[in-house]
């Protein structure tokens, strides 16, 4: 991802045909749901573009990879995933973290998975809002 991430985010109109395209693959073929493996490198994919464009403040590329990140989250919950990006999640501050939040408001399924963040005080209160938000459905 350090590598292509530069090269994504240079065309933010094909990044986010890229995005929804990746998105789009949560339910399978047609013939079967994605393997657990394809999963986790989707999850693990979308999280890398979104954690990049976050540092470059390409909020739009921000929110479509989150979103596609808790689209796959939500019907995968590949722990694994999970853990890294409750990693993530405790370091967005600012902008990103509001856009992160919003997502998660759209993604209940997914952010409920990342409850325990709802209690560590380090965690941009946005974010922490949204999962208390979620988990409380």
């Amino acid at each position: 991802m350090d590598l292509t991430a530069p090269l994504l985010l240079a065309n933010t109109e094909q990044a986010l045909t890229l995005i929804h395209a990746m998105t789009g693959h949560v339910q399978g073929d047609g013939t079967g749901w994605p393997h657990w493996n394809e999963s986790k490198r989707a999850i693990a994919w979308l999280r890398g573009v979104a954690r990049h464009a976050a540092r470059e403040e390409e909020w739009d590329v921000l929110e479509e990879a989150a979103r596609g990140m808790c689209t796959w989250d939500a019907a995968s919950n590949e722990f694994d995933q999970q853990i890294a990006t409750r990693d993530w999640l405790r370091h967005l501050h600012g902008q990103a973290a509001q856009i992160l939040a919003s997502v998660l408001r759209e993604h209940p399924g997914s952010a409920r998975y990342y409850y325990e963040l709802t209690g560590e005080r380090a965690v941009d209160i946005a974010i922490r809002s949204a999962i208390n938000s979620a988990a409380s459905k």
